[in-house]
């Protein structure tokens, strides 16, 4: 665990109550406005109201929030886990790979549930936001093993982008096998291992 420098300045309430792990921002809102928050002894009913996690005391139903440090879990995922908090068929899930003290941290990015591969959890938003937010361009590499060889002209198809699910994909440059660098570009960057 690593504190980030950024615990003395002033949070939303809302924001508050997600870092440290009460509930989403979505619920930290409707308890908030449902009169279920104090801070310093009084109900605050106002999502945006600064709190100073060094200086405020926060209480939600009865039960004081405790400041906690920014967390990032580097997780292997396997395969045949969905990248989710809960899933409504009862998959199984990366935070079923957690320990209990680490689940309230979310994913910076998704993973199929076939895939697997490198996930990165925390509770600092504004990096969660920075590698998943298409607007800052953050390049994503994949490690693809085909069956066979890839054909030029199906290379050619993939570096130009294809249609998967009714949308077109980003440009998605590639090597062949025993290149072992290769520089990102745009949004999505995917490198097949042949």
């Amino acid at each position: 665990m690593k504190s980030s420098g950024k615990e003395t300045s002033n949070l939303r309430l809302q924001v508050y109550l997600s870092r440290n792990g009460v509930c989403s921002r979505r619920k930290a809102m409707a308890k908030i406005q449902a009169g279920e928050v104090r801070v310093n002894g009084e109900v605050v009913r106002e999502p945006s109201f600064a709190v100073n996690p060094d200086k405020d005391k926060v209480i939600v139903d009865g039960k004081g929030v405790r400041s906690r440090d920014y967390l990032y879990v580097l997780l292997h995922k396997k395969a045949g886990y969905v990248t989710t908090k809960q899933d409504k068929y009862g998959e199984k899930t990366v935070f079923d790979l957690l320990p209990k003290k680490w689940r309230h941290v979310v994913p910076a990015g998704r993973l199929d549930k076939d895939t697997e591969g490198l996930l990165l959890l925390t509770n600092d938003g504004d990096v969660a936001y920075k590698l998943t937010h298409p607007k800052f361009n953050v390049d994503k590499t994949y490690f693809v093993v085909v069956a066979g060889s890839l054909e030029p002209k199906t290379k050619k198809r993939l570096e130009r982008g294809i249609v998967v699910d009714g949308k077109k994909t980003a440009p998605a440059p590639t090597v062949g096998p025993g290149d072992a660098s290769m520089p990102g570009s745009g949004y999505e960057c995917r490198r097949l291992r042949l």
